[in-house]
């Protein structure tokens, strides 16, 4: 019955689909009423994600989608995970470690902690000198977020590291395009979210600010039938992932003149590690960290003539404290009360960069930058009762400062970095875009990361683009200098990942908005935990080979009428072993998403979402069939004005409650099951 739901749905959705037409000042849902639909497909789409000036989406020299607040609303996405999904090409999968940490698949790109996507909050990196990524249990909520932006492919001739697959910069609600609103959310899995976002002016002084916080006992039908202890009398499989977790996230912004300064502060309390530590189930363990976030901006056009500077000092604060049982309590002795472990570390960052953007040459918008970051580790914390140092394996003992932590505390990385860019416009319909960084690292070295985009406009609703770039990532310090760890270790001898990218675009804007991607890839020294020599049960991070890869990526959307949109789109990816010439393992090489947003009156909207992911290999030493494909469908029904100010939302998520699976690492043989049916219903009052 289930498989014959989904098949009428994948014939209603997939008649066409993409991207709504966006502009640089968000639609709401009012707004884009009372446009016509010729309006509607003139609007222009405006960022600064692709060069660090703005320009029309049709002009941006990448594959660049944007997701506006509207749009995830309508969704029912409650995550910034949830709204990534609808971007070609991406997608969203947890971790094989780390309590199961949320990852970003690009373009067939996909390891356990997530470090080759470079993500931003308002042009800030969030990610971790430990991780190369974001902090565990990063789950910013939808309600905090005007817009997400999007590149799919290489950014390190503009960000520098990380920005290896992709590059995503989540737009903050602020003080422009706040409106006071209060709101209560509740649903599955005794899920409940409230937010608020308010905003006030004195004189000059703007200032906006919203709040959101979430709590939720996890859905305990993701039922793990049999763990990494394969059947041990003390294991406590059959039993759930533990999914609970509590999360704060504030962010307050304050404008005056030529200054901008945000703040943000995040918190996780008493998270559950999902499938244990060591893929072990572990009920009682959990995850608690603090995120701070200070980002001050300056914007000048008086000093130089023709120039505008942009300066950003930013400053970063992780703070991470995670209590893991490795094995249950009735383990055998002496670690009857179970194999404990309990780490902590603080990670400081400070970030200065200032850019010179010279408009005084004809036809040309000359870029140069320099920046410098500064990272520590400090504070490293370490709470067991196995491994190195342990005198009396059995009892807890602190391990913290001596020789046989985790990790050396102090640990420190130093990056300067300068950058060219030049934006010539060679006539009214050819444009080409070029540029360079170059990154020096105390810890491993230099990186040189050049980038190259041709652009016509063949008409006014045509354009080609054909792009050319070049990225790296650097080590994480967990990669460099993790140490006696029962799991895996570290190796100071890691030379950074690099890619090069090849690419060609075409965007069709009238009457079907159609966007056709061709690319092709090679990754090398892509580094992984490879198996130690017998007897050591331990892994150790080794650059290997890399992958070689091309796909492609097609979006349509249309409107139907004015009162029915279609969207969606296909992306396929043929990744394989540099080496071996094997078929890249846990990746979907064909996705599909679908979406049909009706409208039946000015208040009113229905929006039903279908995603497909087809089957997903394993590596060559896994003997597990390959993981079946796996479709599923969400809906969300909209009320705005029940009275004046009062909007409803009632959303299911998994419709069907289908059995969906992401791949796991073959402890856990039957893969990890995803959340099944999922409900909320939604209140909030704008005044």
């Amino acid at each position: 019955m289930l498989k014959f739901c989904h098949s009428v749905f994948s014939l209603l959705l997939l008649s066409s689909s993409v991207f709504a037409n966006i502009s640089s000042k968000d639609l709401s849902l009012a707004e884009a009423n009372a446009m016509s639909l010729q309006e509607l497909l003139e609007v222009t789409i405006v960022s600064d994600l692709a060069t660090g000036t703005a320009l029309e989406e049709k002009n941006a020299p990448a594959s660049l989608s944007i997701i506006t607040a509207e749009q995830i609303r309508l969704s029912g996405a409650r995550t910034f995970y949830e709204a990534l999904e609808q971007v070609p090409g991406v997608h969203t999968y947890p971790g094989k470690a780390f309590a199961m940490k949320d990852g970003i698949s690009i373009r067939g790109i996909q390891t356990i902690t997530n470090p080759h996507v470079l993500i931003m909050i308002d042009g800030v990196s969030l990610g971790t000198g430990y991780y190369g990524s974001p902090a565990m249990f990063f789950k910013m909520p939808s309600s905090l977020i005007e817009r997400i932006e999007v590149i799919r492919g290489p950014g390190s001739a503009l960000y520098g590291a990380d920005a290896f697959s992709g590059v995503i910069n989540i737009i903050s609600k602020q003080y422009e395009n706040i409106e006071n609103q209060v709101s209560a959310r509740y649903g599955s899995f005794e899920t409940a979210e409230g937010y608020t976002h308010l905003k006030t002016q004195a004189g000059a002084l703007k200032l906006g600010m919203t709040a959101s916080i979430v709590d939720t006992n996890g859905d305990k039908g993701r039922v793990i039938q049999e763990d990494g202890l394969k059947g041990a009398p003390f294991s406590l499989a059959p039993g759930p992932l533990e999914t609970r977790y509590t999360t704060l996230y504030t962010h307050a912004d304050m404008h005056y003149q030529d200054f901008d300064l945000n703040l943000m502060f995040s918190r996780t309390d008493d998270a559950g590690t999902a499938s244990g530590a060591g893929q072990i189930l572990d009920p009682v363990g959990e995850v608690n960290n603090k995120t701070y976030l200070i980002d001050l901006k300056h914007t000048n056009t008086s000093l130089l003539k023709d120039t505008t500077i942009k300066t950003n000092l930013a400053f970063t604060n992780y703070d991470i404290n995670i209590k893991y049982n490795i094995t249950p309590q009735g383990s055998p002795a002496p670690f009857t009360q179970g194999i404990k472990l309990d780490p902590g570390l603080k990670e400081d960052s400070y970030f200065l960069n200032t850019r010179f953007i010279y408009e005084g040459i004809d036809s040309h918008i000359i870029s140069v930058g320099i920046g410098y970051r500064y990272s520590k580790m400090r504070d490293i914390t370490q709470v067991a009762n196995i491994g190195p140092g342990v005198t009396t394996p059995g009892v807890l003992q602190d391990l913290s400062g001596t020789e046989f932590s985790y990790m050396e505390d102090g640990v420190t990385r130093n990056n300067t970095f300068a950058l060219l860019q030049d934006e010539y416009s060679i006539s009214s319909q050819w444009s080409l875009i070029s540029g360079v960084r170059y990154d020096y690292y105390d810890d491993f070295g230099s990186s040189f990361n050049p980038r190259l985009a041709l652009i016509w406009q063949e008409a006014q609703d045509l354009t080609f683009k054909a792009l050319y770039g070049r990225a790296f990532r650097a080590p994480s310090f967990a990669e460099l200098y993790l140490r006696n760890n029962t799991l895996t270790l570290g190796n100071e001898n890691l030379d950074p990942e690099t890619i090069d990218t090849f690419e060609v675009i075409m965007d069709y804007r009238a009457p079907v908005r159609t966007k056709l991607n061709l690319y092709y890839y090679q990754a090398r020294d892509l580094i992984t935990y490879v198996d130690d020599p017998s007897p050591a049960t331990t892994r150790t991070a080794q650059n290997t080979e890399g992958i070689n890869a091309y796909g492609t990526e097609i979006e349509l959307s249309y409107r139907l009428s004015e009162k029915i949109k279609l969207n969606g789109n296909y992306a396929y990816v043929k990744a394989e072993h540099a080496d071996t010439k094997n078929k890249v393992e846990d990746i979907a090489p064909h996705q599909v998403f679908a979406e049909v947003e009706y409208k039946p009156s000015a208040d009113w909207n229905v929006n039903t979402q279908y995603f497909y992911y087809s089957k997903r290999y394993r590596v060559d030493t896994d003997s597990r069939d390959a993981l079946g494909a796996d479709s599923i469908v969400n809906l969300a029904i909209t009320k705005d004005n029940i009275i004046k100010g009062l909007d409803l939302t009632i959303a299911a998520r998994n419709l069907f409650d289908s059995d969906y699976r992401e791949p796991s690492d073959g402890k856990i043989a039957q893969d990890y099951p995803m959340q099944g049916l999922n409900v909320f219903a939604e209140l909030k009052y704008r005044f």
